[in-house]
């Protein structure tokens, strides 16, 4: 005999709602900057107003977990929940393992070997702003770049946000290389290197959002072939703004709080800078795909 539920019966049965077969890139990026953000924050707050601090033996393991820190978020938000999602993208973990070798054996030696900070340390705002563009910009976006196009131009792109997934996974990678660069370089404070790590990625997840809409535009609207060389230059010019402001301002000699000096400003710059760049470009994004499936069903 068939038994019904009565409290079932007394509200209508609704639509099943439609599973999403992708993950949802944007949500897993702000996760994971503000995982990044809250540990440089918190270890700002307790070294710099409580006055907390490691000893300086535990210095170096310390500061080499946090350069880690954008990894691990990495790792739990997009890797792990791409593999519980009904269609995964599947080459991420490539991307993530040939971006960071990429950025140890090429990107990061060419940098140091130009030591772009000392022959920039005299120029002027504009002239900083376009060296650090024209070298350490285009060498890690370019490089980041390549690892994608490589890897995923021919069968990893699907949607619109698959360009951005492959990117963001590219620039966490690289950002995770030279965030243990500068960690692991003497015993700096674990405040510091917090602050610097996040700075650091935040600048990488800016830069490569900004190539991530040119490869989509690219792929998805072939006629705009000339967007993706612009935003390649527009990611290194960001680049050239981010480290010239953030070294500007960190070297200011703004105090706040007790114990000395601390680059808050710089951090914060960078912090603001991230923001506005993807709030937009989020919008850029939204609005190229509401037009594309605009004009699909006026083609039907």
């Amino acid at each position: 005999m068939t038994r019904y539920n009565s409290s079932r019966l007394l509200t209508p049965p609704r639509e099943e709602e439609e599973i999403y077969p992708y993950r949802r890139v944007w949500h897993s990026l702000s996760i994971e900057m503000g995982g990044v953000f809250t540990i440089a924050l918190v270890f700002y707050v307790l070294v710099g107003f409580v006055g907390i601090n490691l000893p300086q033996s535990l210095w170096r393991a310390g500061n080499a977990t946090l350069a880690l820190s954008p990894a691990m978020f990495w790792l739990v938000f997009s890797w792990w929940r791409e593999r519980r999602v009904p269609e995964p993208r599947e080459h991420l973990t490539a991307v993530f393992i040939i971006s960071g070798l990429a950025a140890n054996a090429i990107g990061i030696p060419l940098i140091t070997y130009l030591d772009v900070d000392q022959w920039l340390s005299s120029a002027d705002t504009i002239g900083r702003i376009l060296g650090y563009a024209f070298t350490v910009g285009i060498t890690q976006e370019t490089i980041k770049y390549l690892v994608v196009r490589y890897l995923a131009w021919e069968r990893g792109f699907r949607i619109r946000q698959d360009p951005l997934a492959y990117c963001l996974t590219s620039a966490m990678s690289y950002a995770t290389v030279a965030n243990l660069h500068f960690a692991l370089d003497g015993v700096p404070s674990p405040d510091i290197v917090a602050m610097r790590i996040f700075s650091i990625t935040a600048l990488h997840v800016t830069a490569s959002t900004i190539v991530a809409f040119g490869m989509t535009e690219l792929y998805f609207n072939p006629r705009t072939v000339f967007v993706q060389p612009f935003m390649l230059l527009l990611a290194a010019i960001v680049v050239g703004i981010g480290i010239s402001f953030r070294t500007g301002l960190t070297n200011s000699g703004f105090v706040l709080g007790i114990g000395g000096t601390r680059p808050i400003l710089g951090f914060i710059f960078s912090l603001v800078l991230m923001v506005s760049v993807l709030v937009s470009f989020a919008f850029l994004f939204t609005t190229t795909e509401r037009q594309a499936q605009e004009a699909a069903e006026e083609e039907t």
